[in-house]
């Protein structure tokens, strides 16, 4: 069998074969049901299953897989999306299960499914960002959907990663008296670190934001394609994402960051 099409999802024409028992091959077994799905969409669609049933391992003879480990109603998603169902979320309700997305988001970095991947960072982005500025987040939901993407993840999952240690960088006057945070931080050391190097970041560019004049230097900042300058929070926090990025978090020092964001905002300078 041809290797899984990775260009995107399994045509229209799976969806109405769903969890459906009348020509299923195979049958997932979860913690509270029973899904029926077949072998030639999930090879296409999955390098995981690719290998699994077609392998030199015991599934690839089974006619049941037991999979109950994962969350069902995560893993539920993970298989619709192997059929092509969109998972977008209604990112405009402020009813928005966190936690649900965040076990989506693990599952699919177990699976490695990078297009689930890419859809539940965008619906996470999506959601928290004008929820936030509205008060409308739920600091513990948004805490254990922290907890999830960084104890339920490997270290290589950046873009959840990303999206939880920038929220949290930006929310820190929200979160720093919570007692659910102080217990995330003493239990991932990983996001501590990242939230510290963030701040150091955030302290250097405000001494480079400062000119010694006015104050008032916010083309500092601009668009280098169109010269469009952001506002003063967004300036800063773009700079600090793009030090990050170029440094690689995971593997800078602090110094190594300082000099990046220094060089990138001096570059915007000119």
């Amino acid at each position: 069998m041809a290797r899984p099409d990775k260009t995107g999802l399994p045509s229209n024409l799976y969806k109405d074969f769903f969890d459906d028992a009348t020509l299923s091959d195979l049958t997932i077994k979860l913690r509270d049901r029973s899904v029926y799905v077949h072998r030639i969409v999930l090879c296409r669609a999955s390098e995981y299953f690719h290998k699994l049933l077609l392998g030199p391992f015991r599934e690839s003879k089974e006619k049941v897989i037991e999979l109950c480990e994962d969350d069902p109603d995560a893993m539920t998603t993970f298989l619709r999306h192997l059929y092509g169902f969109e998972t977008r979320a209604d990112v405009t309700a402020d009813q928005y299960n966190l936690e649900a997305q965040a076990q989506v988001y693990a599952v699919a970095e177990k699976y490695q499914m990078e297009t689930l991947l890419v859809e539940i960072s965008r619906n996470l982005s999506g959601w928290l960002l004008p929820r936030w500025r509205r008060d409308k987040v739920n600091i513990p939901d948004f805490l254990a959907a922290a907890r999830i993407i960084f104890l339920e993840t490997p270290s290589s999952s950046s873009r959840g990663r990303e999206i939880i240690i920038r929220h949290c960088v930006k929310r820190l006057l929200h979160l720093k008296h919570k007692p659910e945070f102080h217990s995330l931080l003493s239990d991932v050391g990983e996001l501590g670190a990242a939230i510290i190097k963030h701040q150091e970041l955030s302290d250097l560019i405000d001494g480079i934001w400062t000119c010694g004049g006015r104050e008032d230097c916010r083309g500092i900042a601009s668009c280098p394609a169109c010269n469009t300058t952001y506002d003063e929070e967004d300036a800063r926090e773009n700079l600090v994402a793009r030090a990050l990025s170029n440094g690689k978090l995971e593997q800078s020092d602090g110094d190594s960051l300082k000099r990046e964001a220094k060089l990138l905002a001096q570059k915007d300078a000119l």
